[in-house]
């Protein structure tokens, strides 16, 4: 246990103390505060210019059909939508107290038909009628100083009630004892008048006891109407009970309902009746109230409640520790954790809702494989390894951590798995990357008679479809959906149209894009995603302008497709751009943004970004701090690479790879695979991406056995198996080390067809060492699968030239004419201290081009001084004309 504790509080971040802002949210007036006094009548508000406007359209209707176990709580389920709330509302009551109607404030005609069509979905249970201002005005809003008493003996008098209430002040003049017709025996009652709501509630809470005069009277039978009624229509019904102290079970049944209701006010009062009876709060009722702050948001109240408790018990904990994890402050959680384990209490054990509390928390900051072993051990040890409500959220963490292998172990070795249980594993293979695991875990759920899948596992196994752009699997899917009638929620409807915009069916995707009543910024991404995947810049760029006030993650889209589709122009000035619209970007923005400044060579705009990143804090986000050193190395500043990793936290893998493939590919290949054998003993598993870089780096220092090495121990080693990308890496190290002819045998050997880039790095390494035989070889096959690459025509005609074959050189050139294919002229960029500027070779659009030039020639001869000579490969006019 210590060491579990010790590993957490290594992981834990600075933490930032908010305790002042969130108590002055708990001392904010709520819009309509709590008064003592009762509501006064509505004045004449002719005379105020506000009141007199037509906007005003307030529309007054009568619902018949309640009773006196309907509250207004139902009533506002039921009108839903109508822009109504509870002050909007008032009972209207006979003599006896029974509900004869409701009057109801509508604040416009709109929102009474809306009510109008609400209820009529209901058949005959209730009715709606206009009624006029006078209606309203004439019921009297309760004030809170009445007590209705209820279940009184037949047999009782006045004296009888007087001395239950001994003790209470309240107007016995007033007074008044009725009976109810009600079947098999009326009902007697006594309504009793309080000269406040305090006292009227202290009479509530400490006479709501079991006291009984002949044993004619039942507690248990109002005490649920009771505490509805309290709360929701503003009736405070009494039963009869021995008055001996305070009832913590209705104190705790009232507290929870305000949880459950977000009664924010009403659980103040309760709180601030407590503290007037000088009780000392209990675990339970601390607890209650705990949990009662902490879903209203109110997490220093909540706090204080905890810190004065003197002996905790596990609910207490688990009340402030789950009110964290609820509103995910998840730091707090973990050091509420540790602080518990410090603690080793033998009365406050931590049970199964404290371990899933936990876990959620790590699994939103620390996705670290030991830390995840480690609580896997502490649930061993505590005996949760057979609940499956532990166990789910640990198959869960250990997804986050990469190691879907254990998550998967976990799950076959689950005694009981339930719905849940099965959404964890294919959640985990959708976003782990593992798509074909997670249609085939999917597949094997449909076999399953006691579970079906529900729109949380379709929600994942869409999303594996469009990742891996299976469009047949995916529209099976949809099929499945439809066919078991599985509610089409807008995360739903978004994940379908994010699997037919990312394959590419734009008139599936925008058919169910025009036929949803309901979108958000969610829906607009998944089809601005899809247009740029697929190059169709403008079209995604049309609906972006559509959308009336786009959020976060709709210019995220369009920010990241942009860098997809090489339009880095505007990219900065979008950046710019949205927050002008007090959008704040975040780590996603940032990581889309980076890599389009290296396109600029703009070492200044990197380096802004980075110190964006850090005021923000985004620069622990590994995505933020990958793609900072990526482009820094890619802007030549390869110092700052590497300052920016060594001040790195977190050294995961994804980070190790971002420093070795930026000494690859500035050609410190020794660095490089230094740093990769520093990953090694630090524990840090390589992953196929890291093989790419360690690959590429010892093509460029020639060394042919550590690639081998590197090479051979991918499958054998880390169960890794080769893609194109390494067996291009390897035929690269093998050609630019001259041994051509065992390049080509090991392509021979390849699992599959070689592609492009294997083919290509071939190519280079014929060029290098100018074996055009070898090269028209290669060629013969590149120009078939990628015929318009302009790249490969030059390469192979420089070849032919250089070895005086220059007919062949000639028929190369005349076929990419034959295609209409020219060479793109490489275009630069140089930052100014008026800008930054955009120029092509020959480029002669400056206003100050004669000076540019004049400027070129006098460096160019100053370089011819200093010995160095110029190599004009070929004639590119011939070619670009």
């Amino acid at each position: 246990m210590n060491l579990l504790r010790n590993a957490l509080k290594s992981h834990r971040p600075v933490r930032v103390d908010q305790r002042n802002l969130r108590f002055s949210l708990f001392l904010r007036d709520s819009p309509r505060p709590f008064s003592t006094e009762p509501q006064q009548p509505s004045q004449d508000t002719s005379k105020d210019p506000f009141l007199r406007t037509p906007s005003t359209g307030l529309v007054y209707g009568k619902l018949y059909g309640i009773t006196k176990h309907t509250t207004k709580s139902d009533i506002l389920s039921l009108l839903e939508g109508c822009n109504v709330n509870l002050d909007d509302m008032k009972v209207d009551y006979n003599r006896t107290y029974m509900p004869t109607g409701m009057m109801i404030q509508f604040p416009s005609r709109y929102a009474y038909d809306a009510a109008i069509r609400a209820i009529n979905r209901k058949g005959r249970l209730y009715k709606l009628e206009r009624a006029d201002r006078s209606q309203w005005d004439f019921i009297t809003p309760y004030g809170g100083k009445s007590v209705l008493l209820q279940g009184i003996p037949r047999n009782a008098v006045s004296d009888d009630v007087e001395r239950f209430l001994s003790g209470c002040l309240y107007d016995s003049s007033t007074m008044q004892i009725f009976v109810r017709p009600a079947f098999p025996d009326p009902i007697k009652m006594a309504l009793v008048h309080f000269p406040s709501q305090t006292q009227a509630m202290y009479a509530f809470i400490t006479k709501n006891r079991s006291f009984c005069l002949n044993n004619q009277i039942s507690f248990t039978k109002y005490l649920k109407f009771q505490i509805q009624t309290i709360i929701t229509n503003g009736y405070v019904h009494q039963t009869l009970h021995k008055p001996n102290g305070l009832d913590y079970a209705a104190y705790g049944r009232l507290i929870q309902h305000c949880t459950d209701h977000r009664l924010l006010r009403q659980g103040k009062q309760l709180h601030a009746r407590l503290l007037l009876s000088s009780t000392l709060l209990d675990n339970f009722l601390a607890s209650k109230l705990i949990t009662f702050y902490s879903k209203s948001n109110h997490l220093f109240q909540a706090h204080k409640l905890f810190d004065e408790i003197p002996h905790r018990n596990t609910f207490s904990w688990n009340a402030l520790l789950i009110g964290y994890s609820f509103n995910n402050m998840y730091i707090e959680t973990l050091d509420l954790f540790c602080h518990w384990l410090s603690s080793q209490s033998a009365s406050a054990k931590p049970d199964n809702f404290t371990i899933t509390s936990v876990l959620k928390a790590l699994s939103a900051l620390f996705p670290d494989l030991k830390l995840a072993k480690m609580f896997h051990c502490f649930v061993v040890q505590n005996g949760f390894d057979s609940d499956t409500f532990v166990m789910n959220p640990l198959v869960t963490y250990y997804g986050r951590c990469d190691d879907i292998g254990s998550a998967r172990t976990l799950f076959d070795t689950m005694p009981e798995r339930d719905l849940i249980t099965w959404n964890s594993m294919i959640s985990g293979y959708s976003q782990e990357g593992y798509y074909e695991d997670c249609k085939r875990l999917f597949r094997e759920m449909l076999g399953l008679e006691e579970l079906r899948p529900n729109g949380v596992t379709v929600v994942s196994v869409l999303q594996a479809c469009a990742q891996s752009n299976d469009l047949v699997f995916g529209m099976d899917v949809h099929q499945f959906i439809i066919s078991n009638e599985i509610e089409m929620d807008l995360s739903l409807c978004n994940s379908i149209i994010a699997l037919y915009a990312k394959c590419g069916s734009f008139d599936y995707a925008r058919e169910l894009f025009e036929n949803m009543s309901e979108k958000d910024e969610i829906t607009y991404g998944a089809i601005i995603s899809g247009y740029m995947v697929h190059g169709f810049v403008d079209q995604a760029l049309d609906l972006f302008q559509e959308m009336k006030s786009p959020g976060l993650s709709a210019w995220n889209a369009v920010i990241s497709g942009l860098v997809q589709n090489n339009r880095h122009e505007g990219v900065l000035e979008l950046f710019r751009e949205m927050q002008l619209f007090s959008l704040r970007p975040n780590s996603v923005t940032l990581s889309s943004l980076l890599p389009s400044l290296s396109h600029f060579s703009n070492l200044k705009g990197g380096k802004e970004m980075h110190a964006y990143a850090i005021r923000n804090r985004f620069d622990r986000n590994i995505y933020v701090l990958t793609a900072i050193i990526d482009t820094y190395a890619k802007l030549g500043f390869l110092e700052g690479a590497q300052r920016v990793f060594e001040q790195s936290k977190d050294r995961s893998v994804i980070v190790w790879t971002a420093i070795i493939s930026a000494h690859a590919a500035h050609g410190d290949a020794n660095t490089a695979l230094n740093l990769f054998d520093k990953m090694l003993n630090n524990g840090i598993m390589p992953d196929p991406v890291t093989f790419t870089a360690v690959l590429a780096a010892c093509a460029h220092s020639g060394v042919v056995d550590e690639a081998w090495k590197n090479f051979d121990s991918m499958l054998g080693k880390y169960n890794i198996h080769p893609s194109v990308e390494h067996y291009a890496c390897m035929v690269g190290v093998l050609s630019r080390a001259g041994q051509l002819s065992k390049a080509v045998e090991f392509m021979s050997k390849m699992p599959f067809e070689p592609s492009a880039k294997v083919w290509g790095a071939l190519l280079n390494g014929a060029s290098v060492f100018g074996d055009a035989e070898i090269g028209k070889f290669v060629c013969d096959h590149l120009f078939e699968i990628e015929p318009e690459n302009t790249g490969n025509y030059i390469i192979m005609a420089n070849l032919f030239s250089r070895a005086g074959r220059w007919e062949e050189a000639e028929k190369v050139r005349e076929k990419m004419k034959s295609l209409g294919l020219k060479k793109i002229p490489g275009s630069s960029w140089i930052e100014t201290s008026v800008g930054l500027h955009s120029f092509i070779a020959k480029d002669v659009s400056n206003e100050r081009t004669e000076e540019i030039y004049e400027m070129l020639d006098r460096l160019l001869g100053l370089m011819r001084e200093e010995g160095y000579a110029f190599m004009d490969e070929f004639d590119e006019e011939s070619i670009c004309n």
